[in-house]
């Protein structure tokens, strides 16, 4: 089992566990972008990847924190990514984005 498979799996258990009101506070954001061009997956270029720009994406959003993310790799090329401190944009094959972000709102 893959560990992404783990992770959504640990994911789906936490979110069955909370109350019905709690799921109003989850929100997924599939293939997420920024002014139309894809959220790159590190903050600037190949520094501090995936959770850290998850967190900051999450809290842009008036969330508490990520749940689950997943990497969308080598896309540059044909889908642009940008990242999400600086707004520089890569068009190389070896940038990668993010397919998903899931963010959690506190309801406290």
């Amino acid at each position: 089992m893959s560990y992404n498979t783990i992770r959504m799996a640990i994911l789906l258990l936490t979110l069955s566990s909370m109350s019905f009101n709690a799921f109003s506070d989850v929100e997924e954001f599939i293939r997420p972008s920024i002014d139309g061009v894809r959220l790159d997956w590190c903050l600037s270029y190949g520094a501090d990847c995936g959770e850290e720009v998850a967190y900051k994406w999450c809290i842009e959003y008036n969330y508490s924190k990520p749940l689950y993310w997943e990497i969308d790799k080598n896309i540059g090329l044909n889908e642009p990514t940008t990242t999400i401190n600086t707004r520089e944009t890569c068009y190389k094959d070896s940038c990668d984005g993010f397919r998903t972000i899931i963010c959690y709102r506190s309801s406290h």
